[in-house]
C-alpha cells in the first residue's frame, strides 16, 4: 500500500497507528470476523491504550508534584492533549484533585479513547521500546528521519527528494517573473497550484505542510 497521504501527518489516533503498523489503510473499519489481521490490530490498540492511560496518568501525577512537565517514559505512550496542557494563567495547575490520575476537564479528556492524537514522534519512540516493526515508518515525516543517532536529519528517500526538488523549482519561476499579489502563503499556494497542480507534491495539502515546516526550521535557526 502507498502511505505517501501520511508522510506529512504529525498526529494519528489509535487506529490509524494500528492500521498503519500491520500495513492496513486507516480508510477501512477495523478488520473483524475472519480477518487475518484481526489479532494484530486488536493486539496494536490495546497496548496502546493501555500505555496512553498510563502516559496520562504520569502527566497528571507531574502537574501535583510542581514539576510541570512529565517524565518521558519510552514505553509510554503519551497523548497528545495531555503533553500541551500547562498550568493556566495565574499559575494554578490545570488539573485538579478530584480524579487525580486522569484529566477531568470536560472536553480534554474524552472517553472514547479512539479520539485521542498522538504525535509522529511519540509513537515512534513507543513503537522503538517495543522492538516491533511496524509496516510504516513513523520515525520519518516526509521521507526525512525525524529522530537520528546524532539528532542530524539523513537524506530523503528518492520520492520526498523529488517533491522537494519541484517545489524549488516551482518557486525558482515564481521568483524570475515577480508580481503584485504574492504577500502570503496562500497566494502563493494557489499560483503554484494554477500552474503546476500536474507536478509532484504540487498540492494544496503538501504544500502548506512544506511551507510551515520549512518556516519552523527557519526561525529555529
Amino acid at each position: 500500500m502507498d502511505f505517501t497521504a501520511f508522510d506529512f501527518r504529525d498526529d494519528f489516533n489509535l487506529h490509524e497507528i494500528a492500521s498503519l503498523c500491520i500495513g492496513r489503510d486507516p480508510a477501512l473499519a477495523a478488520p473483524f470476523d475472519n480477518d487475518p489481521a484481526k489479532t494484530a490490530y486488536r493486539e496494536i490498540i490495546s497496548a496502546a491504550a493501555a500505555s496512553a492511560v498510563m502516559a496520562s496518568a504520569e502527566c497528571a501525577r507531574a502537574h501535583f508534584d510542581g514539576r510541570g512537565y512529565p517524565s518521558l517514559y519510552p514505553e509510554l505512550l503519551y497523548p497528545a492533549w495531555a503533553l500541551e496542557r500547562t498550568p493556566n494563567a495565574d499559575g494554578e495547575p490545570a488539573w485538579t484533585e478530584v480524579g487525580k490520575d486522569r484529566w477531568p476537564e470536560e472536553g480534554f479528556d474524552p472517553p472514547d479513547k479512539t479520539e485521542w492524537k498522538f504525535d509522529r514522534r511519540t509513537v515512534a519512540s513507543w513503537l522503538s521500546s517495543r522492538a516491533f516493526k511496524p509496516s510504516y515508518d513513523f520515525s520519518r515525516r516526509g521521507g526525512v528521519v525525524l529522530r537520528a543517532d546524532d539528532d542530524s536529519l539523513t537524506k530523503p528517500h528518492a520520492r520526498a527528494e523529488a517533491t522537494y526538488l519541484t517545489i524549488i523549482g516551482a518557486l525558482l519561476e515564481l521568483v524570475r517573473t515577480p508580481r503584485p499579489g504574492r504577500d502570503s502563503d496562500a497566494a502563493v499556494i494557489r499560483e503554484l497550484i494554477e500552474n503546476y497542480s500536474d507536478k509532484p507534491g504540487i498540492s494544496k495539502t503538501t504544500l502548506e505542510a512544506k511551507f510551515a515546516e520549512a518556516r519552523r526550521r527557519l526561525n529555529s535557526t
